[in-house]
């Protein structure tokens, strides 16, 4: 599991307006291989860690239908509030 603050960051997320929701799963292959890899290199070393995912970016939307998209000013915004938090931490 992520060790990150992952409510605090959901939380914070939201109350700045940016659509946010816990998942259970890292996603595909890669993502999963990525997390799992960074949480074996992290163990037992004191260094928080986890996987975030971000949503496509609008523009993307017609290449993959359904698929939740965001504008790209309010990932920004997200990943700047999810760094403001985890320094708060």
């Amino acid at each position: 599991f992520s060790t990150l603050p992952v409510n605090d960051i959901i939380d914070r997320l939201k109350s700045d307006g940016i659509p946010a929701a816990l998942s259970m799963s890292a996603g595909t292959f890669v993502c999963n291989h990525i997390f799992y890899a960074m949480q074996h290199h992290c163990l037992g070393r004191g260094i928080q860690s986890g996987f975030i995912h971000v949503p496509l970016m609008e523009v993307q939307a017609s290449e993959f239908p359904g698929l939740p998209t965001m504008p790209l000013d309010q990932m920004i915004k997200a990943v700047r509030v999810l760094i403001t938090e985890l320094q708060q931490q």
